[in-house]
């Protein structure tokens, strides 16, 4: 359903949704101009409550804490060096970049960085709504594998 025509129904005062940072943001706003309470469970996105609003509520720590929790528990467990490939998605390359800043600032070097060149096939049918398995991080069999990588990528249904 779209936000205006959720704002628009007077027995509503509350919306639990969207999941996708890109619709939460701008139905932040709609929701707010029509007094409607509005807690999305999965947007992570640092636009979604910038802004202020009184009746946004953020359900999920934003992509910030969650880069700099990650790096932090990397620095605490030695990591040193590491890879930071993402998805296209605006989210998950506000994720990586926010991570690298974090990482940086406690020592870890990032030795990669950008597009992940993991290609994951669209999935149809049945299968289309549950996650995908598990990617490898590693195209080919090496000996030594890499000792960490960040990945930051969204499961979309």
């Amino acid at each position: 359903m779209r936000p205006n025509r959720i704002a628009a129904d007077p027995r509503l005062i509350a919306v639990l949704g969207h999941r996708e940072a890109t619709v939460a943001v701008p139905a932040s706003v709609i929701y707010q101009a029509a007094g409607l309470l509005f807690m999305p469970p999965f947007a992570t996105a640092e636009a979604l409550t910038r802004h202020g609003f009184d009746t946004v509520l953020r359900m999920v720590p934003d992509n910030a804490a969650m880069a700099s929790q990650s790096a932090g528990v990397a620095a605490l467990f030695g990591y040193r060096r590491m890879a930071v490939p993402h998805a296209r998605g605006d989210d998950d390359r506000e994720l990586g970049l926010l991570f690298e800043d974090a990482a940086r600032r406690v020592g870890i070097e990032i030795v990669f960085r950008g597009r992940s060149l993991i290609r994951t096939p669209p999935m149809t049918g049945p299968a289309a709504s549950s996650p995908p398995a598990a990617t490898p991080m590693v195209g080919r069999r090496t000996r030594r594998p890499p000792r960490v990588a960040m990945r930051s990528s969204g499961w979309r249904c």
